[in-house]
């Protein structure tokens, strides 16, 4: 009964951490976190055990996630023609618009802030590559397309994210269940 109630809060985690996603920061390895505890306690338990082979396929579903964000995110702002110095302020930006998003929020209970901190944390990506590509190159136009391309970068990094976060959730379910 108790590896029941491990199991169920081992899912509840999982899933309140992947939406730590949406403000960039790291709720696919809070995910492998979960799981590798649950695996060492519930190591003993006939039906409800998830493996070590388990959680090294949540790891590496967890990596491909942050290949993904990493790959997503700089192409976005390099795509529009920015420099490295661009990326990193994309970077900067995305993190303090995402927590700025979650404070203020959108009026609509729970699902506001969430919606905020992604699309706060894309303009702050947008911010971001502005500021740095202008004060590297001072070319107001060009910097503007780049940080373009950072919003639609972060944007898309931080969906597809959040999709591998809930296919690492299924994962866990269907280990949980086998």
């Amino acid at each position: 009964m108790l590896v029941v109630l491990l199991a169920v809060l081992l899912v509840v985690l999982c899933f309140g951490s992947i939406l730590l996603n949406l403000v960039a920061l790291p709720g696919n390895w809070l995910v492998v976190v979960w799981v590798a505890l649950y695996s060492f306690v519930a190591r003993h338990a006939d039906h409800w055990s998830i493996t070590w082979r388990g959680v090294l396929l949540v790891a590496a579903l967890a990596v491909a996630g942050e290949v993904m964000e990493f790959v997503t995110g700089m192409w976005g702002a390099r795509r529009a023609g920015g420099t490295r110095r661009s990326a990193l302020g994309a970077f900067a930006g995305s993190l303090g618009g995402s927590m700025i998003g979650l404070l203020i929020g959108v009026p609509i209970p729970v699902i506001g802030s969430l919606l905020a901190a992604v699309l706060f944390g894309a303009f702050g990506a947008m911010a971001g590559a502005v500021v740095a590509e202008w004060s590297g190159h001072g070319r107001l136009q060009h910097s503007i397309r780049v940080g373009r391309g950072a919003f639609w970068g972060r944007f898309a990094a931080t969906i597809g994210k959040l999709l591998i976060g809930l296919l690492m959730c299924g994962v866990i379910l269907l280990l949980l269940w086998w």
